[in-house]
C-alpha cells in the first residue's frame, strides 16, 4: 500500500511598483497592512497486513511533499500611513503514520514514511519605496514547521525479516528585508 500527497502552493500579498496609497489626506485609520499567510495540515495513514501458510510479503509507504512560497511585499510604491505592516507567515503541520505486519512460514515486510518540506517565506519593502509612517513600521516573516513520523513494521514466522524507516527533510528560507 502506498499514499503520496504533493502540495505546491504560492501565496502572495502585495502593493505593486508605482502605486500610491493614502497620498490624499483623510480617513479615520490610515494604517496599511500587507499580510500573506498559508497554513497546511496533513494527516496520512497507511498500513498493510499479510498472512499466509508459506510466504507472506507486504509493504507500506507514506510520502508527503510540500513546496510552498509565501510572500508579502510593498514594491517601489508611495505609501503614507499612521502604521505600516508587511508580514508573511507560513505553517506546516504533518502527521505521518505507516505500519506493516507480515506473518507466515516466511514473513517479510517493510514500512517507510517520508516527508519532504521546502518553503520560502519572505516579507519585503522595495529599495525604491517611499514609506512615510508616522507610527509604527513593522516588517516580519515567520515560518513554523512540524513533521511527526511514526513508522513501525513487524514480521513473524520460521524465517522473518522486517524493517521500518522514517525520513524527514526540511529546507526552509525565511527573510524580512
Amino acid at each position: 500500500a502506498a499514499a503520496v500527497n504533493v502540495i505546491s502552493a504560492t501565496t502572495e500579498a502585495m502593493i505593486g511598483d508605482g502605486v500610491k496609497v493614502n497620498t490624499v489626506e483623510g480617513g479615520t485609520d490610515r494604517s496599511v497592512r500587507v499580510r500573506a499567510s498559508d497554513s497546511t495540515l496533513m494527516v496520512q495513514t497507511t498500513g498493510t497486513v499479510a498472512g499466509a501458510g508459506v510466504t507472506a510479503v507486504s509493504g507500506a509507504n507514506n510520502t508527503a511533499v510540500v513546496n510552498k512560497t509565501t510572500s508579502a511585499r510593498i514594491g517601489d510604491a508611495d505609501v503614507k500611513a499612521n502604521n505600516v505592516e508587511v508580514s508573511a507567515f507560513a505553517k506546516e503541520d504533518l502527521h505521518t503514520i505507516t505500519a506493516n505486519l507480515s506473518v507466515g512460514g516466511v514473513g517479510a515486510g517493510a514500512a517507510v514514511g517520508v516527508n519532504v518540506i521546502s518553503n520560502t517565506t519572505t516579507a519585503s519593502i522595495g529599495a525604491g519605496a517611499d514609506i512615510d509612517a508616522t507610527g509604527d513600521l513593522r516588517l516580519k516573516a515567520k515560518q513554523d514547521t512540524a513533521a511527526d513520523l511514526y513508522t513501525v513494521a513487524g514480521a513473524g514466522g520460521v524465517g522473518a525479516v522486517s524493517g521500518a524507516i522514517s525520513v524527514a527533510v526540511v529546507s526552509s528560507k525565511t527573510s524580512a528585508h
